[in-house]
């Protein structure tokens, strides 16, 4: 008699078991996409903030380099990892007589110097790039190499 009971109840309420099932799922599915699409915007926000104050910092760290060495021009790009969580400053120099370059990769969070390379024309033997505790010739491919994955937006 029992079964009988709830047979005939599932089977009255049918149509409305299936709405309210179908209307859960959907609530449910509509819900995660609202809190994934702000919690997207938020993390775009607080990036572009990290992006924003990197810059900053960047801009600060060289121009104290630019005031203590007026005979060479820099210039440079900030890049703020999200992977490494850190701001970088690529500051690239140029002689004002045009007897050399230099270009430098900085973990400006870190006050580290990643890279460091010089290039003279009128002396290339003096020509050099340190890093890792290494001092190597000094060649603008494997510099541009060895930054790739501190300068990579992911």
């Amino acid at each position: 008699m029992r079964e009988n009971y709830l047979d005939s109840f599932f089977k009255s309420k049918k149509p409305i078991i299936i709405f309210v099932s179908v209307a859960i799922i959907f609530l449910i599915i509509v819900g995660y996409s609202v809190a994934t699409s702000m919690l997207r915007q938020q993390l775009a926000k607080s990036y572009a903030g990290l992006q924003s104050e990197c810059a900053t910092q960047a801009k600060n760290f060289t121009d104290n380099v630019q005031n203590s060495n007026n005979s060479i021009q820099y210039s440079y790009t900030s890049h703020y990892s999200s992977n490494l969580k850190k701001c970088y400053d690529l500051i690239h120099g140029v002689g004002v007589a045009g007897v050399g370059l230099s270009d430098t990769l900085v973990d400006i969070s870190g006050n580290k110097i990643i890279i460091d390379c010089e290039s003279y024309t009128s002396s290339p033997s003096q020509n050099f790039c340190s890093y890792d505790g290494v001092k190597d010739t000094y060649n603008i491919n494997n510099f541009n190499d060895y930054i790739k994955s501190y300068m990579e937006i992911k």
